[in-house]
């Protein structure tokens, strides 16, 4: 893990439904920082 240190890191939700309504949650996103 340290060599990911000071590396930008992105998180990608995508929702690829094709209905007439959606709905997408994210919660609770955690990242371990020393």
């Amino acid at each position: 893990m340290p060599s990911y240190i000071g590396t930008e890191c992105y998180i990608k939700i995508v929702d690829n439904a094709t209905g007439c309504w959606g709905h997408i949650n994210v919660d609770d996103v955690n990242v371990p920082v020393q």
